[in-house]
């Protein structure tokens, strides 16, 4: 219970630190990836069950905080969940490397996704969609790795990487 009550308190810190921070201009009006890299940090730390009640809860949370339809991050959060539990045991969770490459990974795959949805449905414009993809590559590789280290004092592994 006392790890439920830290991870909604991390979330509620993340969902004021997302409002807060402005868009960032040079990179499409990308706003800094807060949630995806708490959400990351939960898949390669929690076991398989807590990591998908995080991702689904924080996917839904993050959906209702940006404009626009819900279904982005329902569709990519699960996605990268899938893919972090499928590999994290043949991945070193706390090697720089590995957080740079999935906090970008994880990054071009929420913008990606998001695109295709604004695109099939006609609703918001694709404007710089490479600059987006770009900007989200390089916010999710700078953020995850910030962030793990931060969350490496409230958040205790219970999951162990190769």
């Amino acid at each position: 219970m006392k790890l439920y009550l830290k991870l909604i308190l991390i979330f509620l810190i993340a969902s004021m630190l997302q409002q807060i921070f402005p868009k960032i201009s040079f990179l499409g009006g990308l706003k800094v990836p807060f949630f995806t890299s708490i959400m990351l940090y939960s898949c390669f730390r929690l076991d398989d069950k807590k990591a998908w009640i995080c991702s689904i809860i924080a996917a839904f949370i993050y959906d209702s905080l940006e404009p626009g339809p819900y279904g982005p991050t329902l569709l990519s959060y699960p996605l990268i969940t899938f893919l972090i539990l499928k590999y994290r045991r043949n991945l070193f969770h706390n090697g720089l490397i590995t957080q740079v490459i999935c906090g970008s990974l994880s990054g071009v795959i929420t913008t990606l996704l998001a695109a295709f949805i604004y695109f099939i449905a006609d609703i918001r414009p694709l404007n710089y969609l490479f600059l987006k993809i770009f900007g989200s590559l390089l916010l999710g590789a700078i953020t995850f790795p910030i962030c793990s280290k931060i969350l490496s004092e409230f958040i205790p592994s219970q999951e162990r990487g190769g």
